[in-house]
C-alpha cells in the first residue's frame, strides 16, 4: 500500500473510479516502476473477485494485440510502456487501436494504461490517439517518495577522451609536470595557446587526483577568460571548457550549475558538430548523469539514448565510451525500478571493459560497482558483495585509499555488509567513507550526507542487536 497522503489519493480516486464493472479507460503516470507494481498489487487485493490481464508493449505479438485485449470480456486490464505506442514502429498498431475505441467500450473492462511521468507523453497521445483519449475517464500522478540512498554509485568523468592516466599517481606527477613548465613558459602572444591548453590539463590532473576546488578556480578563470574576448570563433573552444567544468561542479554536488553549462556546451556543439557528432554525445551523456542526478529520470533516458545512437554510428560496440554510455542507461533504468533490464546491460558492458580494457581498470571497478547495486535491488547479497570487492581493490590501487571514488565503494560495501548481518564491519567502512567524502566534498555534500545518515542509522541498529 502507498505510505505517503499525496499517492494515497491518487490512489483512492483510482479506487473509486472502478468501483463499479463498467467500461473505465484510465492512465497511470508514474515516476518509478515500484509504483506499477504497488498499483496492480493493491487493485488485485482491493477486488480478488474480477479477473486480471497484463500486457506490456515491449513485448507483444501485434498482429493478436487487439484481439487478445478484445478476449478479456471483463475485468482489469493493465498495460505498460503506453508510451510506445506513439513511436513510428507501432504506429500502425496505435491507429488500429484507436480506431476500436466504441468496440472496447461496449465491455465492462477496467482499461489501465501506464506512462512514465513528465515529458510530452500525453500530448502524443491526443495527437496520436484522439478517439481514444476522448473516452478518458481519469488520470492521475504517482511519485516517488524521496528516500535517503543507500548506494551512491560510481561516476566517473564520462569523457574518457580527456583521462589520460591510468592511476592518481600519474595525475600527481602530471600537476608537478606542467606546474613547472607553466613557471618556464614566457607569458607572450604566441605561447597564448599553449598555455591554456597546459592549465586545461592541469585543472583535468587535478580532478582526476580529487582536489576538485582547485580544478574549479582554473576552468573558471579560463572560462572568464575566453568569454572576455567575445570572438565567435572561439565558441567551441569555451564549450569544452564549459563541459569540463560542469563535470567538476556536479563532482561538487551543484547539479543545477552542471546544467546550465552543459545545456550551453550542448547547443553550441549542435550547431557545431551535429546531433549525431561523438563531442555531442559527449554533452548528452553528461547531461543525462546530471538530470538523473536531479530525479529527471525520463529526461536523463531519452539524452542517453542519443549519446548511444550516435555511438553506434561513430564508435564500435566494444569501445570504452560506448560501455560507460550503456552504463549511465543501465543506472537510469535502476532509477525507474528496472533491475532486470538494468542488471542484462551492466553484465554485457563489465565483460566488455574485462576483455577491452582490464579487470584493474577503475573504469572497469565502475562497472562492478553499479551492478553489484543491479544484484542488491534483485536481493543477491553475496554477489553484489563479491563485485564490490572487486571494484574496491581497483580502487584502492589506481585511486588510492583516500580518493572519493574509493569511498564511494566503501560506503557501498558497508551497505551490503548491513544486509548480510556484519553491522561492526559495516560502521567501519562507513566512518571511511565518511571521513574521506569529508575532506574532499566537504559536509554539505550529498554523497557526505547520504553516508553520515547511514553510519548513524548502522550503529543504531548496532545498539538494537
Amino acid at each position: 500500500m502507498f505510505k505517503d497522503s499525496s499517492n494515497q489519493a491518487e490512489f483512492e480516486l483510482l479506487i473509486r473510479a472502478t468501483r463499479n464493472e463498467l467500461f473505465h479507460f484510465i492512465i497511470v503516470q508514474y515516476q518509478h516502476l515500484d509504483l506499477v507494481r504497488t498499483v496492480k498489487n493493491d487493485l488485485k487485493v482491493q477486488y480478488p473477485e474480477r479477473p486480471f490481464a497484463e500486457f506490456n508493449l515491449e513485448n507483444i505479438n501485434s498482429e493478436t494485440f487487439i484481439h487478445s485485449i478484445l478476449a478479456c470480456k471483463t475485468g482489469f486490464i493493465f498495460i505498460e510502456k503506453f508510451e510506445l505506442f506513439f513511436q513510428e514502429d507501432l504506429q500502425a498498431l496505435a491507429i488500429g487501436f484507436n480506431q476500436r475505441r466504441d468496440l472496447f467500450s461496449t465491455f465492462p473492462i477496467q482499461l489501465i494504461v501506464f506512462v512514465p511521468l513528465g515529458g510530452d507523453t500525453l500530448l502524443h497521445f491526443q495527437k496520436t490517439m484522439p478517439d481514444f483519449y476522448s473516452i478518458l475517464n481519469l488520470s492521475i500522478s504517482l511519485k516517488s517518495e524521496i528516500l535517503l540512498e543507500e548506494n551512491l554509485q560510481s561516476r566517473i568523468p564520462f569523457d574518457i577522451t580527456n583521462n589520460d592516466y591510468d592511476n592518481v599517481e600519474e595525475a600527481k606527477n602530471e600537476i608537478e609536470r606542467i606546474e613547472k613548465r607553466l613557471k618556464t613558459l614566457e607569458d607572450t602572444p604566441e605561447n597564448t595557446s599553449l598555455r591554456y591548453e597546459l592549465i586545461i590539463q592541469l585543472a583535468n590532473a587535478y580532478r582526476f587526483s580529487a582536489d576538485y576546488l582547485k580544478s574549479r578556480e582554473l576552468y573558471e578563470k579560463l572560462l572568464h577568460n575566453f568569454e572576455q574576448q567575445n570572438d565567435i570563433s572561439l565558441e567551441t573552444v569555451i564549450a569544452n571548457i564549459q563541459n569540463n567544468l560542469a563535470l567538476v561542479l556536479q563532482d561538487l554536488g551543484d547539479d543545477m550549475g552542471a546544467k546550465v553549462l552543459l545545456e550551453k556546451a550542448i547547443n553550441s556543439a549542435e550547431k557545431y558538430y551535429g546531433v549525431d557528432h561523438s563531442i555531442t554525445a559527449t554533452g548528452y551523456a553528461n547531461l543525462a548523469s546530471v538530470l538523473r542526478a536531479l530525479r529527471d529520470y525520463e529526461g536523463a533516458k531519452e539524452l542517453i539514448i542519443k549519446a548511444i545512437n550516435s555511438d553506434k554510428k561513430n564508435l564500435h560496440e566494444e569501445h570504452p565510451t560506448t560501455a560507460i554510455h550503456f552504463s549511465i542507461l543501465a543506472t537510469i533504468l535502476q532509477d525507474l525500478g528496472d533491475y532486470d533490464g538494468a542488471k542484462k546491460i551492466l553484465e554485457q558492458v563489465k565483460n566488455i571493459a574485462e576483455k577491452t580494457i582490464g579487470q584493474e581498470h577503475f573504469i572497469t571497478a565502475s562497472f562492478y560497482t553499479n551492478l553489484a547495486t543491479s544484484l542488491q535491488n534483485l536481493g543477491d547479497y553475496v554477489g553484489a558483495k563479491q563485485l564490490l570487492e572487486k571494484a574496491l581493490r581497483a580502487d584502492e590501487e589506481k585511486m588510492g585509499i583516500n580518493h572519493p571514488l574509493t569511498a564511494i565503494n566503501y560506503s557501498n560495501l558497508a551497505t551490503i555488509l548491513e544486509k548480510l548481518g556484519d553491522y561492526d564491519k559495516a560502521m567501519t567502512l562507513y566512518d571511511k567513507a565518511y571521513q574521506i567524502l569529508l575532506k574532499h566534498l566537504g559536509e554539505q555534500h550529498p554523497y557526505t550526507k547520504i553516508v553520515e545518515g547511514n553510519l548513524d542509522f548502522a550503529k543504531q541498529k548496532n545498539s538494537i542487536n
